[in-house]
């Protein structure tokens, strides 16, 4: 079977689909979650005092919460980015999995930057 680098078995499930995701959280609540996060992460780069274009900041927030350097975060870490990094703790559970849901589209269990 192949691996990810991170050891866990590439298991080749179906992508999800748009209509799956709706499912799950309509399209506008969705894009509010995404919203919030947008903000919130111009308030913290500006709190690392860091300039440069939104896509950079994503990048370096990435690369702080990669502790194994693997190139992808799972669930738990993408949790904790939302709730540490990005000083969101009172983001709900459902809005998080929703958003997961939408981005893991290959449903790997597992994000790149990329």
């Amino acid at each position: 079977k192949q691996k990810y680098a991170t050891g866990r078995t590439i298991e080749h499930k179906r992508p999800t689909t748009h209509a799956e995701h709706r499912l799950l959280m309509p399209f506008e609540q969705l894009r509010a979650v995404v919203l919030r996060l947008q903000d919130q992460m111009m308030k913290v780069c500006a709190a690392w005092d860091t300039k440069g274009s939104m896509n950079k900041n994503w990048e370096l927030l990435f690369k702080r919460l990669d502790k194994d350097f693997s190139g992808r975060l799972d669930f738990v870490e993408f949790v904790k980015a939302v709730r540490e990094e990005l000083l969101l703790p009172d983001m709900k559970d459902t809005d998080l999995q929703a958003l997961w849901a939408y981005v893991d589209h290959d449903r790997s269990g597992e994000v790149t930057i990329a």
